[in-house]
């Protein structure tokens, strides 16, 4: 018996031309038919729903912490500029002076004009109220006043007309065709229409310059006070 030798497998392949096998390897291993190529590695570049919302909330949040706390910062300014402020207000006040008592032009009371009239010229005053006079009446009654060697200086003289003659009870006396008098208490002369209005608008301004005396020095002693207040307020805080 004949020793016969060891059947063996085979894979007969098809040949392949030798173009197509050219290109076939310059492939990637797995673009030919039959072969098994390895898993990729696939990169995703997109970032996930969740982390662009919790990017969006941290973001939202640092922006309301920026915003909280530079409104702190400009509250704390504005706070700051405010105590500046009310501090060099109390030092100015602290060296403020009181402002001086306004003074006016020392005016004779009525009654004391009118008892100088009746004492030195009887006929001017008539049951208390004064009568008109006669223009230029200054002029004779300084005369009179030398002549007869009375103790009445010009300047007493003065306030004694002045007062007379910007009274209500003789300025509303000074009505048309009114008469005017001398020393002697003669009439000299009717009171024109153009006397007549000017004592109307005479007698206007004499009020209002009495109402804003008394509004200024009101004025000027709630100022006063409050000065005096401001002064006692900075001296206890130094203390």
């Amino acid at each position: 018996m004949t020793e016969q030798g060891r059947p063996t497998l085979t894979l007969r392949r098809k040949a392949e031309p030798e173009g197509q096998r050219a290109v076939s390897k310059s492939e990637p291993d797995g673009a030919g038919p039959g072969r098994v190529t390895r898993k990729k590695t696939v990169v995703v570049n997109t970032t996930p729903a969740w982390k662009v919302r919790k990017q969006a909330v941290d973001e939202s949040a640092k922006k309301a912490q920026a915003d909280e706390k530079a409104a702190r910062k400009a509250e704390k300014a504005r706070q700051w500029a405010e105590r500046q402020a009310q501090e060099r207000e109390a030092m100015r006040a602290a060296r403020r002076k009181p402002a001086p008592e306004p003074v006016y032009r020392k005016v004779m009371p009525l009654a004391d004009a009118l008892a100088l009239l009746k004492r030195c010229w009887p006929a001017l005053v008539t049951d208390g109220q004064p009568q008109l006079l006669a223009v230029n009446i200054r002029e004779a009654m300084v005369n009179d006043i030398r002549r007869r060697g009375l103790e009445i200086s010009v300047k007493t003289l003065k306030r004694c007309l002045a007062a007379v003659t910007r009274s209500d009870a003789y300025l509303g006396a000074m009505t048309v065709g009114a008469w005017r008098k001398n020393l002697a208490g003669e009439p000299v002369a009717a009171v024109s229409a153009e006397e007549a209005a000017y004592a109307v608008e005479r007698r206007a301004q004499e009020h209002a310059k009495r109402q804003r005396r008394a509004v200024r020095s009101v004025a000027t002693r709630a100022r006063n006070e409050l000065i005096t207040t401001e002064k006692r307020k900075t001296q206890d805080e130094h203390e």
